[in-house]
């Protein structure tokens, strides 16, 4: 359970992609506190929870997935260091990223609200890596933008689909997701983000409470979500993101518009707070839109 960008996922496809025969007949798991009351709240939705549980232990114990070939494996290190290095290369490396990461999204004001039950930097001073890793998520849920689940899979994948000659690897590309249940379930799970995600939404936020010298780098990830968008596409061979799980893209689609007048008042309201303008009332409907965006994308950090 819990977001993506931190290693949640749904129960079923997260223990199906489990290594072969890991799973005899029982699992030990840890469950995320943020999807306890979602996932156990009711006694009838925490009955269907456990039965989702115990199907998927069954169906791993009795049918095993397959083991990932030598090939399989080799692609898979690849596309893990080439994503982790451009991940860090964008984040780390790239001049005034700190800053506009706090500048775009809500970072400094959730941190002020004191929400959660530790500070959202472990330290004062020390830039990013010094931010834990809820706020890190949270900041960039809020804006509908995802950054942490997505940054650098567009990169490690267009390696080998739009600059790599050898075939070989594109097709065995393909046959990992088609077969593989590790591969696919962590695709899957990039493209429900994906499809989560808005670029004009985030967009927003960038030209309402961001200098416009950090144009450039806006535009450069935003750019950097399309090439992720069409490669996990390329891998899936869906026309549309979520293609093939109509339900979970009809699910998401009957939230946004519910979802997208709270981003729309929370820009106008981080404007005024930041403007100087103070006012009891204004701090709650920040955090009634924080509250609303994080229900809308299922997701807090």
């Amino acid at each position: 359970g819990g977001t993506v960008g931190r290693g949640g996922g749904p129960q079923h496809l997260a223990i199906l992609s489990q290594p072969p025969r890991s799973i005899r007949g029982q699992m030990r798991v840890t469950v995320q506190g943020e999807v306890m009351d979602k996932d156990f709240g009711l006694r009838q939705i925490a009955t269907r929870t456990l039965n989702c549980y115990a199907a998927a232990v069954v169906e791993a114990t009795l049918q095993p997935a397959v083991a990932p070939k030598a090939l399989w494996r080799q692609i898979m290190e690849q596309l893990a260091s080439d994503s982790c290095d451009y991940y860090r290369k964008m984040v780390y490396s790239t001049p005034g990223f700190k800053d506009f990461f706090a500048l775009c999204t809500p970072v400094r004001e959730i941190g002020e609200m004191k929400l959660g039950s530790r500070p959202s930097s472990r330290t004062k001073s020390g830039g990013l890596t010094k931010l834990r890793a809820i706020p890190w998520v949270f900041g960039w849920t809020q804006i509908r933008f995802h950054l942490p689940v997505w940054l650098g899979v567009g990169k490690a994948l267009g390696c080998i689909l739009e600059n790599s000659k050898d075939e070989k690897l594109k097709e065995a590309l393909l046959e990992m997701y088609q077969t593989w249940p590790f591969f696919r379930s962590t695709i899957s799970l990039i493209e429900m983000v994906l499809a989560k995600a808005d670029s004009t939404v985030s967009m927003w936020y960038v030209e309402n409470l961001v200098p416009v010298h950090y144009a450039a780098l806006a535009s450069k990830l935003h750019n950097e979500l399309d090439r992720t968008t069409n490669c996990v596409k390329t891998v899936t061979k869906h026309k549309w993101l979520l293609e093939a799980d109509k339900d979970v893209m009809a699910t998401i689609a009957h939230r946004m518009p519910y979802t997208d007048p709270l981003n729309l008042m929370q820009v106008e309201v981080l404007k005024k707070l930041r403007g100087g303008f103070r006012d009891a009332k204004l701090q709650g409907t920040l955090y009634s839109t924080i509250q609303g965006i994080a229900a809308g994308m299922q997701n807090t950090g």
